[in-house]
């Protein structure tokens, strides 16, 4: 439906006096619940409130907090194919949180595809349409009125003044996500709990395709962000103060440029010259007494399917994977691979001082594994001054040694298996500096190995402590069973 048929005041007919920017837009967002009783809502916002990922998440969370009775197992959502609001990041973080929160077992997306015959709420919205054409609505309550009569079952109806800015909680250095791809490529989405007990994401491009792309799922939620820092997002202007009004004296300009070219003659006219031709059609006897060929209208299902539906790519995390021939590395974040390690490359293994990481280059790979990846390897370190190492300027480190009066290359052999690589296969800048993208993925890292240790410490505890419990169970048995005796 139009928005601007809810702009308010609303009139059957507009007068022309009726300027369209004094008019208040309201946007609307219709939700249908299919659990038990079928239970239609309607979320109303002005213009200052963003239309994006915020709102869409913000207004899930409302209907499952209001949800009367307990939630079912699997979450079924049938959303419109708009990336701005619907099918992002965000929102897919969104449901990976309540999988890992185990609000829900399973969560299961699907997009309309572009061209959609209308479903059950864009017939909500047309009854919505056909209702304003007959009644006026001046204000929010008047237009909370024919909405709810023009429908059955009447919707509900809730303004939504603000909504919850999840979109700063997750660009939040360390990022607790990491960049979808291809998802666009995709209608139908699954999230559920992965072989590592961490929620993973599922694409299929048809609801009709019987497996999904992915085998093992794509691990979009990194961690699980603080939600304490939540905050409703920032509000935009209701209107914009520097409209342009059109000019008063347009009209009379208009006929004195016409009046203008009516009194010239022809040859006096500003008549642009005509330009030739640079390519001519050849003519038949050029074609040297050949027929023409005529392509072939003949195509195939599958050629019918890439050319109406697009091609198919499985989605992705991290970072963007490069096209052959480009400088940009695509390896930042294949921590677990080392099979493309090779000398040149850069790397930031972990430290063991007061810094948190360290940075050196592969010079040679002397041996590998019997799977491929690189086990003993002679690296360069590089060195910064700098107290903070994502802002410092890297160097390659010059030490004395070996009876050597001046300072040379500091190099040195080591054993990857007692190393932590936190990413390699990257780039310093033209000032010596590490890239965003680069120090945003080596603070994750470094987040998601202090998360790992408490983990660690925790089920060390827990075992500890249960250790305790067995001992102190075991000797009250041997002292009942003694008194027995």
């Amino acid at each position: 439906m139009d928005q601007n048929k809810t702009s308010l005041p609303h009139f059957i007919k507009v007068l022309k006096s009726v300027d369209a920017a004094s008019l208040v837009g309201v946007h609307l967002v219709g939700a249908m619940i299919y659990h038990g009783t079928f239970r239609t809502k309607v979320f109303a916002t002005y213009k200052n409130v963003r239309s994006d990922s915020n709102l869409t998440i913000s207004i899930i969370h409302r209907l499952i907090s209001d949800w009367e009775g307990p939630l079912p197992p699997t979450l079924y959502l049938q959303l419109d194919n708009t990336v701005r609001e619907n099918k992002n990041a965000n929102v897919f973080a969104y449901l990976a949180m309540l999988i890992d929160k185990k609000v829900f077992l399973k969560v299961k997306v699907g997009f309309l595809m572009v061209g959609h015959t209308h479903d059950h709420v864009d017939q909500m919205f047309s009854r919505f349409s056909v209702a304003l054409r007959r009644k006026q609505a001046f204000t929010m309550p008047q237009l909370q009125a024919v909405i709810q009569d023009s429908y059955t079952p009447s919707p509900a109806f809730e303004v939504l003044e603000e909504t919850w800015d999840f979109k700063t909680i997750l660009q939040t250095e360390p990022t607790p996500v990491l960049t979808l791809h291809n998802v666009t490529f995709n209608q139908q989405f699954k999230i559920t709990i992965g072989s590592d007990n961490w929620p993973r994401l599922w694409t299929k491009k048809f609801s009709t395709d019987e497996r999904w792309e992915l085998q093992d799922g794509e691990r979009h939620l990194v961690f699980m962000p603080d939600m304490s820092q939540m905050r409703a997002a920032p509000l935009v202007a209701m209107k914009s103060h520097n409209v342009k009004r059109p000019k008063g004296d347009w009209w009379h300009n208009w006929f004195l440029k016409h009046e203008y070219y009516a009194t010239q003659t022809r040859t006096g006219r500003p008549i642009p010259l005509i330009r030739q031709w640079l390519w001519r059609a050849p003519q038949d006897e050029d074609l040297g007494g050949q027929k023409r060929q005529l392509p072939s209208t003949l195509v195939t299902s599958g050629e019918v399917e890439k050319r109406v539906f697009g091609e198919r790519r499985p989605a992705y995390a991290g970072p963007r994977k490069s096209r052959p021939g480009t400088a940009e590395h695509d390896r930042i974040h294949r921590l677990g691979d080392l099979k493309d390690l090779s000398p040149g490359q850069t790397v930031a293994v972990l430290a063991e001082d007061d810094k948190s990481f360290w940075v050196c280059k592969v010079l040679k790979v002397k041996t590998r594994s019997q799977d491929g990846e690189a086990d003993e390897v002679e690296m360069q370190w590089f060195a910064t001054e700098a107290e903070d190492p994502y802002v410092g300027k890297y160097y390659p480190e010059k030490r004395k040694g070996d009876g050597r009066s001046r300072p040379v290359l500091f190099k040195q052999t080591l054993l990857l298996s007692g190393i932590r690589i936190l990413a390699f296969d990257f780039s310093l800048i033209a000032a010596h500096r590490l890239r965003k993208s680069t120090a945003s993925h080596i603070r994750t890292q470094l987040f998601r190995l202090e998360q790992e240790v408490a983990v660690e410490e925790a089920e060390d505890r827990n075992s500890g402590s249960q250790e305790n419990r067995d001992t102190s169970e075991n000797g009250v048995n041997e002292e009942e069973v003694n008194d027995d005796s």
